[in-house]
């Protein structure tokens, strides 16, 4: 994951002569809904930003439709990424955000 992370940074600071603003935070301590808020935020300088949070698993199952709804007009030059490492498939049955 780390290095697919820094392979993404790379890409985006390529594509844009600078490296986006990088933000990241870990659930439970934010929840999906808030860092979805603030990924609405977008930077006005800058190439954009690019916010990661770790540990998607550990949010209530009921806060996952906040990324469907996220994903209907996301903001321009703002990359969201959701690591879910502990995440097992068996668990999210029907989930529409993992499928």
């Amino acid at each position: 994951m780390e290095r697919a992370l820094r392979r993404l940074e790379g890409a985006l600071a390529e594509a844009a002569g600078e490296a986006p603003h990088k933000v990241f935070q870990t659930a439970p301590e934010v929840s999906l809904e808030d860092f979805l808020a603030q990924a609405r935020n977008a930077s006005l300088w800058g190439s954009g930003q690019l916010l990661i949070l770790r540990r998607v698993e550990a949010c209530p199952p009921e806060s996952l439709q906040a990324v469907p709804d996220y994903l209907k007009s996301p903001p321009p030059r703002t990359w969201v990424v959701l690591l879910a490492p502990g995440l097992k498939s068996r668990d999210m049955g029907g989930q529409p955000v993992w499928s």
